[in-house]
């Protein structure tokens, strides 16, 4: 720096065109209908993709803890999903069980 003081920039006059405003204004609300029609027909899709992504999320853990032991990634990846399966078979068969076992009763 040559030590002088910074020069400011001169402030923007106000916008007095009414019809700039209004299409900015327009535009604004075609884009956001845009944004909720997108998420409206893509529900299905964008469920399946951010669950998906959760999934990744909780399983990248598991590959890490996988690959510190030498593992390749794919094959670590592979196995993480294995596990997540089995855990889920063995949940819904601990439910199964309690349903079938209480069933009776309830009905």
């Amino acid at each position: 720096m040559d030590g002088q003081t910074p020069v400011e920039a001169p402030a923007l006059p106000p916008r007095t065109d009414g019809r700039l405003q209004t299409r900015n204004w327009a535009a604004n609300v075609v884009g956001i209908g845009g944004i909720l029609a997108l998420c409206y027909f893509g529900e299905s899709v964008l469920a399946v993709v951010l669950i998906s992504i959760l999934v990744a999320f909780v399983l990248a853990p598991v590959v890490d803890f996988l690959t510190f032991f030498r593992l390749p990634r794919g094959l670590a990846a592979f196995v993480a999903i294995l596990l997540l399966l089995a855990a889920l078979v063995g949940v819904g068969v601990v439910v199964g069980a309690l349903v079938v076992v209480e069933w009776p009763r309830v009905f």
